[in-house]
């Protein structure tokens, strides 16, 4: 048992498959997902996405996840106690038995920010938190060694501090969320799959298995962990992960920055000396609180992209924006586009001069209509007929790049001949899917199947 194919179940979608390693027996259902884990006595239940719902020893010591639309985490309850965690974009807050929140912390760049002060975390090449340390007395709270494959242990050569009544320390191994230190599960969530380091394996095989059919669809990091690191169980092309780490940042950053102008908010609300006053404040109030709902959407649609099996790839392209003419005959920047790329089979995204956030906060939203059947891409580049592609899909991406200062939808997209909504129909049959593609010369996706014309 020297690697984690050791641990493979050899799972080809037969039907379900229990699988015994010495004493231990791990059973599999019709989709090749961990429900039984005998070595850690847990069982696993998943919900429509593939993700973990309910996780458990037994009726009374079991913990229910739950997600957004996207699959964002949002919370992590014990049933028993009724205890558990809530995920507010970086801010995380603990709930107790009774119901009521207390800020446990708020992630950043380096460490975490808690009620008790800074944390920053000292980490390896991986990413992983080696050790926590104060930001003020400098002292560690936390001191880990760990495996190549992520098993824990504690170091041995660091002294440490107790640590302050309360906090908990669960970014662990390749900066991930550890679930022991809250619920007792050995398991690390990667956002898009959840790991199991005891065994080397993840509890659910690889969407992007049939580009790797050479390669164990539950290894971690195609079984070379020492010169590779997954940083949320699935992945953007390499050179794509920089902007997606940039974009995910700032997504974080501004939802911290409107939490906190709430809090100042309703602290003068309660000051308010007038009704009027109150009034005002209430719409200030609502504003950034709208704000802060369409930044969930955004890190939600993000989490949705980095779990899909279509692997896009996000690049600059060097020399000045092209520039189109409008219908008044001017000119028009161009600051990204997206394209289908015949080579590789990738959605490529291009990115020119200009705002770069919001220029990918756009672009990823065209990404997202993709992914749920909202838009398609012609297959010879800019040749073919816009299927799927309308004014709504328009709307919603400059309104979402808008978050991040950028420009106004311009007028010009309103003369277009494009429709007011077109979306593909979830129930048509695939290969009637097939022949529209073909038909129309037209990539797009339905129900996590990319449709590319058979007869280009």
């Amino acid at each position: 048992m020297q690697t984690s194919r050791h641990y493979s179940p050899g799972w080809h979608g037969h039907g379900p498959q229990i699988i015994h390693v010495g004493d231990w027996s791990f059973s599999h259902d019709s989709q090749g997902r961990m429900v039984s884990d005998g070595l850690a006595s847990r069982f696993i239940d998943y919900n429509y996405m593939g993700l973990p719902r309910k996780v458990g020893r037994f009726v009374a010591d079991i913990t229910y996840f739950s997600y957004l639309a996207g699959g964002m985490k949002t919370g992590a309850t014990n049933i028993s106690t009724g205890a558990g965690l809530l995920y507010r974009g970086p801010m995380v807050y603990k709930v107790s038995s009774g119901g009521a929140l207390t800020l446990d912390g708020a992630a950043f760049g380096e460490g975490r920010l808690t009620p008790a002060g800074v944390r920053y975390h000292v980490c390896d090449r991986l990413g992983s938190v080696k050790a926590v340390v104060d930001g003020v007395s400098g002292a560690f709270y936390s001191a880990k060694d760990y495996s190549a494959y992520g098993a824990e242990s504690v170091s041995s050569t660091v002294t440490t501090s107790p640590s302050p009544a309360g906090e908990t320390y669960r970014e662990g191994f390749t900066g991930q969320e550890e679930l022991e230190p809250d619920f007792g599960l050995p398991y690390t969530d990667f956002g898009a799959r959840h790991y199991a380091p005891s065994i080397r394996r993840w509890l659910t095989p690889d969407p992007l298995s049939e580009k790797y059919y050479d390669i164990s669809p539950y290894v971690y990091c195609a079984d070379n962990p020492v010169n590779l690191v997954d940083p949320e169980g699935m992945i953007f092309t390499e050179r794509s992960q920089p902007y997606v780490d940039q974009y995910e940042q700032v997504i974080n950053d501004k939802f911290t920055q409107e939490s906190s102008r709430v809090d100042e908010l309703l602290y003068l609300l309660d000051q308010a000396k007038s009704a009027r006053q109150a009034k005002r404040i209430m719409r200030r109030i609502e504003r950034r609180m709208t704000k802060m709902s369409e930044l969930i959407n955004a890190a939600g649609e993000l989490a949705v992209l980095k779990m899909s099996s279509q692997v896009y790839d996000v690049y600059e392209e060097i020399g000045p924006s092209p520039v189109l003419l409008d219908s008044n005959g001017d000119p028009i920047s161009i600051h990204g586009e997206l394209e289908y790329n015949r080579i590789t089979g990738n959605i490529d995204v291009k990115l020119y001069e200009g705002n770069r956030i919001a220029t990918i906060a756009h672009e990823f939203k065209h990404l997202y209509q993709f992914e749920k059947g909202e838009t398609g891409f012609s297959y010879f580049a800019k040749k073919g007929t816009p299927y799927l592609h309308d004014n709504q899909d328009e709307v919603e991406a400059f309104s979402r790049g808008r978050l991040f200062n950028g420009e106004i939808m311009p007028s010009h997209y309103f003369s277009k001949n494009l429709s007011l909504s077109q979306r593909v129909n979830p129930q048509t049959p695939p290969f009637l899917l097939q022949t529209i593609s073909s038909s129309y010369r037209i990539v797009f996706r339905v129900k996590g199947k990319t449709y590319v014309p058979s007869r280009p």
